[in-house]
């Protein structure tokens, strides 16, 4: 009897270890989060229910460098996507603002990276009045408060792109040559 008590705690612990080690991450510094990953062509605006108005939120994030189950904690997330960049894998969760989205991006561990407080005011379809050979100006009339960080850098080795949110869930990456004419127009769903 004692000894079928002992086989038996001894097959549930080692049961419970493999239950353990099955239910954890299955790559090496995969963030173990428990959060539904949501497909690339998903769109933002299908999935969030809840808009924050608190503009307080991102400088919260950025000053905290809140891990993602942390970020969970505090503020629900109901929009992630995974992706892998280089063999790298990391994460974006973003959130839906009272002027844009809060974009926040996270390495394979599940480690703060950085962030993004966008504003959107247009959408998809205004970008359609640009056309290759326009002028970042035209691009300005069109979306002043785009992201146009390589004209503040300083440096000229990194490539001349700017980056513009609508409301209606996309970024739009304009390309740029050297002297600040466009070359490509892309967009993608946040």
């Amino acid at each position: 009897m004692i000894v079928k008590s002992y086989i038996f705690r001894l097959l549930t612990c080692i049961f419970a270890i493999i239950c353990i080690f099955l239910s954890g991450c299955n790559k090496k510094d995969e963030a173990c989060v428990s959060l539904k990953v949501l497909d690339e062509s998903t769109n933002i605006i299908d999935i969030i229910s809840e808009k924050y108005s608190n503009k307080d939120m991102f400088e919260e994030v950025q000053e905290n460098k809140y891990t993602l189950d942390e970020l969970n904690k505090i503020y629900p997330i109901e929009f992630v996507k995974k992706y892998t960049n280089e063999d790298e894998l990391y994460f974006d969760v973003a959130y839906i603002t009272s002027n844009g989205y809060i974009i926040l991006h996270y390495d394979g561990s599940g480690n703060y990276v950085f962030g993004e407080d966008a504003i959107a005011e247009r959408i998809l379809n205004e970008f359609d009045a640009l056309s290759i050979g326009d002028s970042i100006d035209d691009v300005k009339k069109i979306d002043e408060n785009g992201k146009f960080t390589f004209l503040y850098t300083g440096r000229v080795d990194l490539p001349k792109i700017s980056y513009h949110y609508t409301v209606d869930g996309y970024m739009v990456m304009i390309h740029y040559d050297s002297s600040c004419v466009i070359t490509k127009i892309e967009n993608k769903l946040i």
